[in-house]
């Protein structure tokens, strides 16, 4: 899995929800009610930092690459989710006493 932190040091680009945000604007992916009872998501057990594994599709609506003075560019590609896995939730507990049997072993 390639890891999509911004590295980039430019802060023209505007950033999703927060000014602390470590990934660039548009890799966040917000879901509603009626998205939530869709994909049958347990809410209860969501916790804030917990990482979610999402296989989705989507379709490719927007391409766009601009180049300016000084041989700098910009590309974006804008992608519309079309369909959506059920998200796997990873349990914490669970991973925990893995890890700690593991260490015994």
């Amino acid at each position: 899995m390639i890891d999509m932190k911004s590295t980039s040091k430019n802060t023209s680009q505007p950033i999703c929800d927060s000014d602390q945000s470590e990934y660039p604007w548009g890799l966040s992916i917000n879901l509603d009610n009626e998205s939530i009872e869709k994909l049958g998501v347990n809410f209860s057990r969501l916790v804030i930092g917990q990482k979610v594994k999402l296989t989705c599709e989507a379709e490719v609506v927007g391409a766009s690459e601009e180049k300016m003075k000084g041989g700098e560019g910009h590309r974006s590609v804008r992608l519309q989710i079309t369909g959506m896995s059920k998200p796997v939730i990873k349990n914490r507990m669970a991973e925990g006493k893995d890890i700690l049997k593991k260490m015994r072993s």
